[in-house]
């Protein structure tokens, strides 16, 4: 019998996917609107640059890899985590104090750090 993916793999997996989903969906609405950019809050600080759909998509197929248990999604992640928590510390520090970075870099860290767990790897193949 194979064991079950942990709560966590699956918060992450998940967390990835919709992420993905909503931002192209975000994208989407505001190219479809009458709104100038910068204009209505939604779109305020959002990215949609020609590098955003690629990210979009990596991140929906990183979280149907760690969905799937698959140990490339789950390195993948540790290094992606652990390259975005240093620019997110210095922001924090020296330019920037808002609870949206915060909240960020407490979700990089936990992604991280949990990733990172030898109960946790020993589930990937």
């Amino acid at each position: 019998m194979q064991e079950r993916r942990p709560t966590g793999i699956t918060i992450l997996g998940l967390y990835f996917i919709v992420d993905a989903i909503l931002s192209f969906i975000i994208i989407v609405v505001y190219l479809f609107s009458d709104t100038p950019h910068g204009q209505h809050p939604i779109f305020k600080n959002f990215s949609y640059g020609i590098g955003s759909p690629l990210v979009w998509v990596g991140m929906f197929f990183l979280g149907k890899g760690l969905l799937d248990l698959k140990e490339w999604a789950r390195k993948v992640t540790v290094w992606i985590s652990a390259i975005i928590c240093v620019p997110l510390i210095l922001i924090i520090i020296f330019f920037i104090v808002n609870i949206q970075n915060f909240v960020h870099l407490i979700a990089v860290f936990f992604a991280w750090y949990y990733l990172t767990r030898p109960k946790v790897k020993g589930q990937f193949k």
